[in-house]
This record gives C-alpha cells, structure tokens and sequence, in this order.
C-alpha cells in the first residue's frame, strides 16, 4: 500500500484493523483488506460529515429503551472505519493532520466512553480501541514531520497570483497553488490575507 506513511506503516494499520479490531467487529466490511484509494476531497470536511453521521446513530440510539446489537455495531463499524481511511491518506499541511488527529481522536472516544457499550466491553476490547488511537495518532505523526506548513502573508494592494507566487517562492509557475489553496475566484486580482504551504 503506496503512502506517504511508508509501506510498512501503512500495513500495520491496515492490518492491525483487519485482524485485530475485526475479531471484535466481525461484519467489517470486506473492502477493508483492499488498498485504500486517495480521497480527492477535503478531508476534515469528511471528518465533519463523518462527526454528523455519528451523532445521528448516537441519536437513534437514545429513541430507544434498549440500544439494538446492530446500532452499536454500525457506531463502532463507523468510527474505525472513517479513522483507518482517513489516517492513510496523504494531508496538504501539518495543520490539517493535526485537526485531522484532533477529530478521528473525538469519534474513537466517543465510542468507548458510549455506556451502553462501556458497560460491555472486555479489557481486550477497551485495548484494542486505544491502541487504534494509539496507531492512528502515530501515523499521521509521522506524515507531518514532513509536511509543509501553512503561512499567511497580507497583501496591501491588488496583484495577479502570478506576481504573488513569483514574491513568496521565486517561481511564477507556482500559480496554480496559490490559485488552488486561496480558492481565488479572479486570479488577476487578489488582496487581503493570501494563504500558502511552506516547508521553511
């Protein structure tokens, strides 16, 4: 599995989950064991949908008496899942893997303090939770040491992205970043706070 973890990283959690986590949660769903594909979209977005998504079921959950065996499964199955996924996936900036870190952090925790799970849940279980937090935050730990940092520079005056990419890294043809991290709707014209990925 090709990531910017490292293939032996990147195995042990998928791996760890498949074989591990798997013997608690045995519906997990079979892609599990497939190479995970590069999410293409914005991923703390993906984390803040995956955060709706489980307050929903933590909902449902509460309209009963009895939580139901498959709601319970379908919150655990959901928080390892969007976890593992996520933690394989390239991040644009250290900021991002630290919110990244922060939100998957969130959806385990609410998982295992969830009572009406707590009350059932072998030490092995509880175990195998934590070191899944444990491996994740590891992980994506190791992607910052190399990630760029995001820095932010204020522009006076109206320029073109080009002449902005030209100021900040001495290459006008680091346009399309500049374009691609402000969302610049008009290239031509940009002012105010402009936003940049720097390893310096």
């Amino acid at each position: 599995m090709n990531t910017p973890l490292g293939n032996a990283a990147a195995a042990t959690i998928s791996g760890y989950v498949t074989a591990e986590l798997s013997q608690v949660l045995p519906d997990l769903p079979s892609d599990w064991t497939q190479t995970a594909n590069a999410y293409t979209g914005n991923l703390i977005s993906l984390l803040e949908r995956a955060k709706g998504t489980q307050a929903q079921i933590l909902a449902t959950l509460a309209q009963t008496v009895e939580p139901p065996h498959i709601l319970l499964l379908a919150l655990q199955q959901h928080a390892a899942q969007v976890c593992v996924r996520v933690a394989l996936q390239p991040f644009n900036s250290y900021q991002q893997a630290q919110l990244a870190k922060q939100l998957m952090n969130d959806l385990i925790t609410t998982v295992v303090e969830y009572q009406p799970l707590r009350d059932t849940y072998t030490s092995v279980e509880l175990s195998l939770w934590n070191d899944l937090r444990v491996k994740i935050a590891n992980a994506i730990q190791q992607q910052q040491m190399i990630l760029p940092v995001i820095k932010h520079v204020q522009i006076t005056q109206e320029l073109p992205a080009v002449v902005i990419a030209h100021r900040l890294f001495q290459d006008a043809e680091r346009v399309d970043e500049i374009v691609k991290q402000n969302q610049l709707a008009h290239p031509g014209f940009c002012s105010g706070s402009i936003e940049y990925l720097t390893t310096e």
